[in-house]
């Protein structure tokens, strides 16, 4: 990658700090003092540009609070980057602390097909489902944001704003706490059924040992199908120890 050898100053620049005037797309890139370098920027929004330090964590890994993917670039040097928008409910429901559901998108595509079309994990939510709410702020087209590494220095270009509401970050923990209500709701289910075979169990050795012979079996497989309860598993014990 070529540098120049000297700044060149513009004291109308855009973006990032003021006085370098350069393009992500130039065939060479300034070289930067201590004082052109930006603080990292995680949620970039309309045409802006950034010089971060070379040893920025953040800039290394490309970071971004939007749902950024790699897309092609004719350009080796510089990564292109596309936004996918965000996950909405189809029916625009309410959180219970005001806000709506806006959900982080999948970088892999299928995973992404996956998420469309699943039930709204607002448990307030009645029909609807979640849908991707596309970006179209450059254009018509993606926002899309560039990134080009040098020795000295990371620079970062956006273009386009972003026409919808930001996703949960990728630090947030709301996203997997609200995504996690339906696993939780499944291990308690899963739970309450292992519960349930095994007050069967006690019961029918404590008060019937001859259903060990067969019916026990019977009623310890289909537990969970059987009796949704603890109580109800106590009375069919009962009721089997009255008959006999």
């Amino acid at each position: 990658m070529v540098i120049v050898q000297s700044n060149v100053i513009n004291s109308s620049g855009a973006g990032g700090q003021l006085g370098i005037d350069w393009d992500i797309n130039d065939p060479s890139v300034p070289i930067v003092t201590e004082s052109d370098y930006d603080g990292f920027n995680e949620w970039s929004d309309g045409h802006c540009r950034y010089i971060y330090r070379a040893t920025s964590e953040e800039a290394k890994r490309h970071s971004s609070g939007w749902a950024m993917r790699n897309t092609n670039n004719h350009n080796v040097n510089i990564l292109k980057k596309s936004c996918l928008g965000v996950l909405v409910c189809s029916a625009g429901c309410i959180l219970p602390n005001g806000d709506k559901i806006h959900l982080r998108p999948a970088i892999c595509d299928k995973a992404r097909r996956k998420q469309q079309g699943k039930a709204c994990p607002n448990r307030l939510c009645i029909g609807g489902i979640l849908e991707i709410l596309p970006c179209r702020g450059h254009c018509g087209y993606p926002v899309t944001h560039f990134w080009r590494h040098t020795p000295h220095a990371i620079f970062f270009q956006a273009k386009g704003v972003h026409d919808h509401p930001r996703p949960e970050a990728k630090s947030s923990g709301e996203t997997r706490r609200v995504l996690g209500l339906g696993r939780r709701e499944r291990v308690l289910r899963t739970v309450q059924s292992k519960m349930n075979k095994v007050w069967l169990a006690w019961f029918v050795l404590h008060f019937r040992p001859s259903l060990l012979k067969g019916s026990f079996y019977i009623l310890s497989s289909r537990a969970d199908k059987r009796y949704q309860t603890v109580e109800e598993v106590i009375q069919t014990a009962l009721h089997h120890r009255k008959g006999n």
